[in-house]
C-alpha cells in the first residue's frame, strides 16, 4: 500500500503536466495534383479535434468527417513536438502505409486559442499527391 501510494505521489506531477486542448470543427483548404493545385475548400464537418501535451509527445484525436462516415472511429495520431513554449506547441507526425503516406505539422497558438494542422500526402488510391491546411478555435 505504501509503495502504491508513494508511485501515485511521485507520479501526480506528470499527469498534471499534460496540456489539453479541445477544438472546434476545422476549416480548411486542400490542393491536389490530380486538379493542377487548383485551392479548393476542405474541412473535417462534425469533427472536434482533441490535443493532448505531454512532454515531447503529442497525441491528437482526429476523427473522419462524420456527415459522410458516421460510425468511423477517431484516429489517433502521434507526433514529436520539436517546439513549446509559453505561446507554441508544434509536433510533427508522419504515416506511411499500402495506401499512401504523409507528413503532418500540428500547431497550437495557446495565447489566441487556435490549432494549425497542414499536410503533404502521396495518395496511391488517387495516384496523386497533395497539401492540405486546416484551422480550429481550441480551449484549454
Amino acid at each position: 500500500m505504501r509503495t502504491l501510494l508513494l508511485c501515485l505521489v511521485l507520479s501526480f506531477p506528470l499527469l498534471c503536466m499534460a496540456e489539453v486542448f479541445r477544438c472546434g470543427e476545422p476549416k480548411g483548404i486542400a490542393m491536389w495534383s490530380l486538379q493542377n493545385h487548383k485551392v479548393a475548400p476542405d474541412g473535417f464537418a462534425g469533427v472536434q479535434p482533441v490535443v493532448i501535451v505531454e512532454g515531447a509527445e503529442m497525441t491528437i484525436v482526429w476523427g473522419d468527417t462524420k456527415q459522410t462516415n458516421p460510425g468511423a472511429p477517431d484516429k489517433v495520431w502521434k507526433a514529436a513536438v520539436f517546439l513549446h513554449t509559453e505561446d507554441t506547441i508544434s509536433g510533427v507526425a508522419v504515416d506511411d502505409g499500402p495506401r499512401g503516406s504523409a507528413s503532418m505539422l500540428y500547431t497550437i497558438d495557446i495565447k489566441r486559442g487556435y490549432l494549425y494542422f497542414s499536410t503533404h500526402k502521396n495518395s496511391v488510391l488517387l495516384n496523386a499527391s497533395g497539401a492540405s491546411t486546416f484551422v480550429s478555435k481550441c480551449s484549454q
